[in-house]
């Protein structure tokens, strides 16, 4: 069978996930929708438990489910954002104080800022987008040791992380800073019945991405970094 992406029958459909928003999990800044589906960060600090399940200085937000097998398929909605970042994390990362998106700390992420597209590598390395996603894709396959991620818009391969996974797995999302109104659009993580992949799989070997991770990945959100240094901007701005 031809390796790559193969149209599914009734079958299929079990791989994929109708995932929800975690809101214990949610940085005080970040604003969900009732149905657990949006997320947009707000100026406005909220008075949230802090409990140690939750973000307290990057605004991420974990997705409710959890992943210990199997293959998963999940679409997100990032429309025209400026800046966003999607992927997996193990359930055990850190959540409180500056975050490495990396691989070696549990991130498996891909992120948007400044209008290039980027895997969490190490140097910070572009990828060669035809066409900007306004949906973004993502097939996790946890034996197989892969996160793959897709250009729903042109129905484009973008990168593939390989790793050997263990414990818990779960959905990652930023939808950054809202920049002073520019990146206030909210990520909303597509339903089921709107998923425009929702019956494809990885049937054999990814097609090979622009790039090859043959680096040591690693993206900082830290302060001292231009993002870490505008996210304690944010966050001072916000205390009471």
């Amino acid at each position: 069978m031809e390796a790559g992406l193969q149209q599914l029958g009734p079958t299929g459909m079990g791989l994929s996930m109708d995932v929800t928003l975690d809101p214990d999990t949610a940085h005080p800044n970040l604003v969900l929708s009732e149905d657990r589906k949006c997320v947009q960060h707000r100026d406005t600090r909220q008075h949230v438990p802090d409990t140690p399940e939750r973000f307290d200085y990057c605004p991420c937000v974990l997705g409710s489910e959890g992943f210990t097998g199997g293959r998963r398929y999940w679409e997100v909605e990032v429309g025209d954002k400026t800046e966003w970042y999607v992927g997996v994390c193990r359930e055990s990362v850190r959540r409180k104080g500056g975050i490495t998106l990396s691989p070696g700390h549990g991130y498996w992420v891909v992120w948007l800022e400044d209008g290039g597209h980027e895997p969490c590598t190490s140097p910070w390395t572009p990828l060669p987008v035809r066409m900007h996603p306004r949906w973004v894709g993502v097939f996790l396959d946890y034996e197989g040791g892969e996160v793959s991620f897709y250009n729903v818009t042109n129905r484009s391969h973008l990168f593939t992380f390989t790793d050997t996974f263990s414990g818990t797995l779960r959905p990652f999302f930023s939808p950054g800073l809202n920049a002073g109104g520019t990146n206030v659009a909210p990520l909303t993580l597509c339903p089921l019945s709107h998923c425009a992949l929702l019956a494809m799989v990885v049937t054999g070997p990814v097609p090979p991405s622009p790039l090859a991770l043959t680096m040591d990945p690693v993206a900082m959100l830290v302060p001292g970094t231009e993002l870490g240094l505008r996210l304690s901007q944010s966050q001072e701005s916000c205390d009471p």
